[in-house]
């Protein structure tokens, strides 16, 4: 079941990438500043940031891959006052992530589905614990 918003998890209306990866690919949670150039080449990115709406600090991930006609974006916005430092991430079909926010110093963990719709109107998450 896909879940858009709760106290703590937003998914953005926006949209996303490219087709689907066997590798499961570890990246980088950059800060906020870096942000522009993370989201614009990479096919995944994720910035740490605070997000005064929401009342908290929060990650969020940002998906670009190959739509109908162009390419599209998604993002989606986890709020957490856990500190991440990476992400694992896999491509299971050619808008969505299974994506796992880790912390390489401990063992802090966090599992969603992230992905947006063909046409760029939606994005969606689900989580998975």
């Amino acid at each position: 079941m896909m879940k858009c918003c709760s106290p703590v998890v937003l998914a953005l209306i926006c949209c996303c990438n490219s087709g689907l990866e066997q590798d499961v690919e570890v990246i980088e949670i950059t800060e906020i500043s870096e942000y522009d150039s993370a989201f614009q080449f990479q096919d995944v990115a994720v910035v740490s940031t605070y997000w005064e709406g929401f009342g908290g600090d929060g990650y969020l991930v940002n998906l670009n891959f190959q739509g109908d006609d162009t390419i599209r974006n998604a993002k989606v916005f986890l709020g957490s006052d856990l500190l991440y430092d990476g992400a694992r991430y896999f491509w299971i079909s050619d808008t969505s992530i299974n994506i796992t926010l880790f912390d390489s110093k401990g063992d802090s963990t966090f599992s969603m589905i992230a992905g947006g719709s063909m046409d760029g109107s939606t994005s969606s998450m689900e989580l998975l614990n």
